[in-house]
């Protein structure tokens, strides 16, 4: 059986319980020390606020960016390719996810997302400015659309990750949900609104999206705290 939140224990006031299951667990794992399983260090926290913003934002940023691009431009404008758009990005995002999630507690979060953002966009921006040549010619398409599949693929895996690990404890799930609800019910209005305009324009919203996603991400790599580098999500407090 897997334990039950220990952290999460503790900040409802199940102190004995929460004991237990830490005792419970170093026999299991006779190996584990207990002064290395959850290194706690003090941190000056973002305002609540910030972190309810930038979560939201990036979030929105890559599900109605990701939507637009992967999943409605087929319908919408390709429709001969819309099966061979979702198989190659599906393919191109397990192939890039696989060593990115080996890396990513060991390297900076808040340099990866920024990194990935403004990757995200540019791309995007690349494919925008150059519809008029690769719809008559798919060779200078697929190129594009693989690096942005693996570029918007490791944005996502950090800031699913980031939203989801920078509340306390005790309000993790609902701040969790919640920004989760603003980037899910943003997008909607998105995809159904973008139907109804040329696929110039189509590609330029794309890229403004996304664009909101780097501004965010400049936001919290400047005001934000680091919670890569195996940095514990203890330092959020209970």
């Amino acid at each position: 059986m897997l334990p039950e939140s220990v952290m999460w224990l503790e900040a409802v006031g199940k102190g004995d319980v929460a004991a237990g299951e830490v005792e419970r667990f170093l026999k299991v794992n006779e190996n584990v020390s207990r002064a290395s399983m959850w290194p706690i260090t003090t941190v000056n926290q973002p305002p609540m606020w910030l972190r309810v913003l930038v979560g939201g934002l990036i979030g929105w940023a890559y599900t109605a960016g990701f939507s637009l691009m992967a999943l409605t431009l087929g319908p919408y404008f390709l429709p001969s390719l819309t099966n061979q758009l979702i198989l190659v990005f599906s393919i191109a995002s397990f192939a890039s996810g696989i060593p990115i999630s080996l890396l990513a507690d060991s390297v900076s979060r808040r340099l990866l997302l920024l990194a990935s953002s403004v990757g995200v966009s540019l791309t995007s921006l690349a494919i925008a400015i150059t519809v008029n040549h690769w719809s008559s010619n798919l060779n200078l398409f697929w190129p594009l659309y693989i690096t942005f599949s693996v570029l918007v693929n490791a944005y996502f895996l950090t800031e699913d990750t980031l939203k989801s690990e920078y509340w306390r404890v005790s309000r993790r799930g609902t701040f969790t949900a919640l920004v989760r609800v603003i980037s899910l019910g943003g997008s909607i209005p998105v995809i159904f609104t973008s139907a109804y305009i040329p696929i110039n324009m189509y590609l330029i919203m794309d890229t403004a999206i996304f664009s909101v996603g780097t501004a965010a991400s400049i936001l919290w790599y400047i005001a934000g705290t680091e919670t890569g580098r195996g940095v514990s999500v203890r330092i959020w407090g209970r």
